[in-house]
């Protein structure tokens, strides 16, 4: 999957490179990332189960990842 998103050859994968390859496995099935209502988030799985978070939250948790892992060599 790398070599082929990795547009570059530069053996990491990039923002833009990450959201193309994204978009090529979520294709025209827009239920595959589950679905926007307003600002909340809802996915389910094939057996009945559900989770829901909002926009916002997706937002402050990313934040919080990148700030608290910036130092982290391996990411």
């Amino acid at each position: 999957m790398l070599s082929e998103h990795d547009t570059n050859h530069d053996g990491v994968i990039s923002w833009e490179e990450f959201v193309t390859m994204m978009g090529k496995f979520k294709g025209e099935d827009n239920s595959k990332f589950g679905i926007i209502t307003g600002s909340v988030m809802t996915i389910e799985d094939g057996y009945g189960g559900k989770h829901t978070y909002s926009i916002e939250e997706r937002g402050t948790f990313a934040r919080l990842i990148n700030n608290f892992f910036k130092n982290d060599p391996d990411l």
